[in-house]
Parts: structure tokens; sequence; C-alpha cells
């Protein structure tokens, strides 16, 4: 009996003590254990490696981006050394040509190719001196080589039409002066070439229109006196008179325009007065052999035999490729009884000049005519 009030006094202190029993999570008594373990947020540590690897990276691009940049800008010293030398090359060829050397301008353009294989310029610089040494099958492949890199470079053909009159390819010439005038209408010195070019190709009314379409444009005394003889060689004397007196205003020291004027003269039968523009030509230009020419035509026409082959002689030491002047020469010397001479300078007619100049052809029937019997 004892023992079982003991076990139910003890049941009543265990529900008591447990009752005010102290829960340690919630309000741990001093000296107590604490239970301070937090789980670890494993999402944080996740963010920061990202950002490391974040930072890494950016680290490394823009490593990347300064060393690309130091590579731009050495390749940029590299092409700027690259192009300060090709200029340099460029400018000497340039003073080259000034100074007529015309050799080391071939150089110095092959130099600047060499670094830059599509500089036009360089091969219109080198074009332009292969044409002045006359080595026109490579200044014609030189030009060509412009129009394939600059399709619409009115120069290029102009000098190209150049090459061919210097080649007496007349007919090409005409082809290019007339492409370069339609890309550059206004360019007066390719319409005075082209007339140049139809009066060697006989085409006088088309080289009268084209000189006159310089002197529109420029009042240029020289294609006044070239409008003038292609007037002339149409028998329009007195339009050929006053284009050369135009010329002579513009130029009071232009010999030619007083040869021309004079020889337009001499076609009206006014031989003093031709011969006192010839005179005056000889006096402005002692070596201009085309007016000692005229003047023996004059003074032969005058029956001043000696005379007329004083003045051939004179013309032929200055140009001995002027067939006129042996024409008149023989005819002179055959009035004075001297067949055998005469036969003789027209033989020389023929071997010198143009087919179609001016004594060639009249030489050879003198010769069929006086020499052969």
């Amino acid at each position: 009996m004892i023992m079982k009030k003991r076990i139910l006094f003890g049941a009543f202190l265990f529900g008591i003590s447990s009752m005010y029993a102290v829960n340690p999570y919630d309000n741990p008594a001093e000296g107590s254990y604490i239970n301070t373990y937090t789980p670890i947020d494993f999402s944080g540590i996740n963010n920061y490696l990202r950002m490391v690897e974040e930072e890494r990276r950016y680290q490394q691009q823009l490593y990347l981006q300064q060393q690309k940049e130091i590579e731009k800008q050495k390749k940029l010293k590299e092409e700027k050394e690259k192009q300060d030398e090709l200029i340099g090359y460029w400018e000497t060829a340039k003073k080259n040509i000034a100074n007529k050397e015309y050799n080391l301008a071939i150089q110095n353009c092959n130099k600047v190719l060499q670094m830059s294989p599509n500089y036009d310029p360089a091969y219109e610089i080198r074009g332009y001196a292969n044409f002045c040494l006359k080595n026109y099958p490579a200044a014609l492949a030189d030009y060509s080589k412009v129009l394939q890199l600059s399709p619409n470079y009115y120069k290029a053909f102009w000098i190209k039409g150049s090459i061919y009159m210097n080649m007496k390819n007349y007919s090409e010439a005409n082809d290019n002066y007339t492409k370069a005038i339609q890309l550059n209408p206004t360019a007066s010195a390719i319409y005075f070439e082209r007339g140049c070019c139809k009066h060697r190709l006989k085409d006088y009314i088309g080289a009268l229109s084209d000189f006159s379409k310089d002197i529109e444009l420029t009042k240029n005394p020289d294609a006044y006196l070239m409008r003038g003889w292609m007037k002339s060689i149409l028998n329009d004397f007195n339009g050929a008179m006053r284009d050369n007196d135009e010329a002579i205003k513009l130029n009071p020291n232009f010999s030619m325009a007083y040869n021309n004027r004079g020889w337009d003269k001499f076609n009206l039968k006014k031989h003093q007065e031709a011969l006192i523009d010839v005179n005056k030509a000889i006096e402005l230009d002692n070596k201009n052999s085309i007016a000692y020419d005229s003047r023996a035509e004059i003074k032969f026409n005058l029956n001043d035999n000696k005379g007329c082959i004083e003045d051939c002689d004179k013309a032929l030491a200055i140009d001995p490729n002027i067939p006129n002047s042996y024409f008149l020469k023989g005819r002179a010397l055959y009035r004075l009884g001297n067949k055998e001479k005469a036969c003789e300078s027209w033989s020389e007619a023929g071997n010198v000049g143009e087919s179609d100049e001016r004594g060639k052809k009249e030489a050879f029937e003198y010769i069929v005519k006086y020499c052969n019997k």
C-alpha cells in the first residue's frame, strides 16, 4: 500500500516537472547548452563563384581587347610607314618627270607598284615617261592599265590618242581623242589635237570644226593658225588670211602665222606682199625651215632661181626631210641648165618625208618627165 502511494506520488511529481520543464530552443537558461548550427546556403556560394568567373572572363576579354588594340596600332604604324615610303617614291617620280629624268621616273614608279600594284597614278606617270622615251607599246600598256582601274579618266584616253598619233595610227588616235572629249567636253587642248589628227586623216572639214571649238573655248592662236591652214587647203585663202591675222593679233611674234599668211597671199598671186610676210617669219625665227621653203617657192615664181636654191639649202640644213625643198631646188637647177643636179635633187625628194607631203609626188613626175630620157 505504501509502495503504491510512492509510485503515484512519483508520477505526480513527473507530471508537474514536465509541465514546467524549459525548452532549451525556446528560452535557454544561462550556462545551459545552445545548438547554434545554421544550415549552409549553397545558392549564395554559387552566386559568388559565378561572380568570380564573370570577373575572370571580363578581365580576359579586356586583355584580349587591349592586345587587339596594340596589334591594330602596330599595323596602322606599319601601314603609315609603308604609305610614307610609297609617297616618297611617288613624289620623287614626279620630280623626275619635271627634270626630264624619265628612266629614273620609271624606276621609282616600279617601286611604288611593287608596294601597291593597283596605284593607278604610278601607271600614269610611268606611261608618260615611256611616252617621252618613245617607248610607245609600254606607254600604251600603262595607260590601258590606268583605264582598267579608272575607266572614266579622260586624260588616259587623251594621252593614248597622243601616243597613237606619234605611232601614225591616226584612226586609233581619233577614237581615243573622241572618248576623251565625251568624258570632258570642255577640254580645249583635246579638240586641238583631234583637229590635227583629222588633218592627217584628210578630214579637213572635221579638223576645221575641232579647231573652231578650241577657238570658242580658249581663243588659242595655234588653233587660229591651224584653222587657217585647213581653209587654205580648202582654197579659202581669204578666210585663211583672216585667221592668221587673228593669230598674229594674239601673238605678234608668231613666226608661223606670218609664214602662213604669206603663203595665202602667194596663192592669191600677191607675191611681193607674200615675200614681206615670209621675210618677217624668218626675222622672228631664223630656224623656221618651213619659212625658208616658202620663200624659196616665192622666189622661184619671181624667177630668182639662185635665191630659190639658197633658201632651199637653208631649209634643208635645218630640216633635211622636206621633200618640197628638194623638188624646188631641182626645178631651179633645171632652169639654170643643170639637169644632172636637178635629177639628183628630185631623187632626194623621194627619199624623205611622208608619202603624201607636198613635192614628193611632183618630184617623181619630174623624174619621169625630164630625167628618164
